[in-house]
C-alpha cells in the first residue's frame, strides 16, 4: 500500500508506520487517534488516511472517520483521501473529504491509487463557463471598488490572486503581510527559470503588493476578495482547454471594461489564434518582431 500511493509522502510518529494524532494534538484525546497509515503533501494540503481491517464493516468506517476529523482539526483547510483497506484481499473503500467537509463522499475506487493521482482528485475540474464568469466579473469589479483597489490596478492585482490561487495560496485567517507575503514566494517559486526573475518580482512587489491600496487591505476583506475569486472565477475557467484559454482573456478584457479609457494598455488576442499566426508566419521566440498595430 506505501509502495502504491507513494513513500515519500508517508508521514509516521510512531512504531509500524502509524501515526498518532495524540503526538500532534495538543489537547487530550480519547477513543481512536491511531490511524494505521498517513501519506501527506504541505504543498497540496492533501491527506491520505488508511486504515486496514482483516475484513472491514460499518463500525470500521466510523473509526476511519474519526481520523478523518482529528486530520480537519489538525490542518483545517486540508483535503482528505480516507481509505478502508481489507488486508484478506483487496477490496478497498474510499471517501473524499473537500475543505473541511462534515461528511465525505464514497468515491467508485476499486483500486488504491498513487498520492498523484488522489491529488488530482481535488484540482476544479474547471467548466467552461462565459455567462458566470461575466457575472462574477462584475460582482468582483464592484468588490474592488468597494474596498479601494483603484481601476488601473485591478486587472494585475486579480490576475496576481488568480496565479498564487491555482498554487493553493493560504489565506484563510492570515494577515495582509501574510499574504502578500505568499503570493510572492508562489511566483518566485513558479519564476524560478526566468532570466528576468528579480526584474519581474520587484515590478510585483512594488506595483501591485506594496501598493498602498493593496498594503493597506484589512485582512478580512483580503480574505474576502481571494475567497470570492476562488470560488466565483477560478471553478468556471478550464485553461487546459482552448475555449478556456478564450474565456481567462475575456475574462480581462471585461475586466478592462471598467478601466477608464487611458489605463486600457491591454488587449488580448485569443492563444489558438496567435499560436496559429505564429506558425504560419514561422515565428519563434529567437525572432525579433515590430508590431505595428500594438497600440
Amino acid at each position: 500500500m506505501i509502495h502504491t500511493v507513494g513513500r515519500e509522502f508517508l508521514v509516521s510518529n510512531i512504531e509500524n508506520n502509524e501515526f498518532s494524532y495524540q503526538q500532534v494534538i495538543d489537547r487530550s484525546l480519547s477513543g481512536h487517534y491511531k490511524v494505521d497509515i498517513r501519506f501527506f503533501d504541505e504543498h497540496s494540503e492533501t491527506a491520505v488516511l488508511i486504515e486496514t481491517k482483516r475484513r472491514f464493516t460499518n463500525a470500521d468506517k466510523e473509526q476511519l472517520f474519526a481520523y478523518v476529523a482529528l486530520e480537519q482539526e489538525l490542518n483545517t483547510e486540508a483535503n482528505i483521501i480516507a481509505i478502508l483497506a481489507n488486508t484478506d484481499n483487496d477490496q478497498i473503500k474510499v471517501w473524499k473529504f473537500s475543505n473541511n467537509e462534515a461528511s465525505g463522499m464514497e468515491l467508485a475506487d476499486s483500486k488504491l491509487k498513487s498520492f498523484e493521482e488522489y491529488k488530482m482528485l481535488f484540482i476544479p475540474q474547471n467548466v467552461n463557463d462565459r455567462n458566470a464568469v461575466l457575472e462574477n466579473t462584475s460582482k468582483l469589479n464592484k468588490i474592488l471598488h468597494d474596498n479601494g483597489i483603484p481601476e488601473k490596478l485591478r486587472s494585475q492585482f486579480v490576475g496576481t490572486c488568480l496565479l498564487a490561487l491555482k498554487e493553493r495560496l493560504k489565506f484563510k485567517g492570515l494577515s495582509t503581510y501574510q499574504i502578500n507575503a505568499g503570493i510572492k514566494e508562489i511566483l518566485a517559486s513558479m519564476l524560478h527559470d526566468s532570466l528576468d526573475r528579480a526584474k519581474k518580482l520587484l515590478v510585483l512587489q512594488n506595483n501591485i503588493l506594496e501598493s498602498q491600496s493593496v498594503s493597506t487591505l484589512r485582512s478580512e476583506e483580503y480574505q474576502k476578495i481571494l475567497l470570492f475569486i476562488k470560488k466565483n472565477i477560478l471553478p468556471y475557467i478550464n485553461e487546459y482547454t482552448t475555449e478556456g484559454h478564450d474565456i481567462l482573456s475575456y475574462f480581462f478584457t471585461t475586466f478592462n471594461k471598467y478601466v477608464a479609457r487611458e489605463d486600457k494598455n491591454q488587449a488580448f488576442t485569443p492563444n489558438h489564434i496567435a499560436h496559429f499566426m505564429c506558425k504560419v508566419a514561422g515565428i519563434h521566440r529567437n525572432i525579433r518582431i515590430l508590431d505595428p498595430t500594438c497600440g
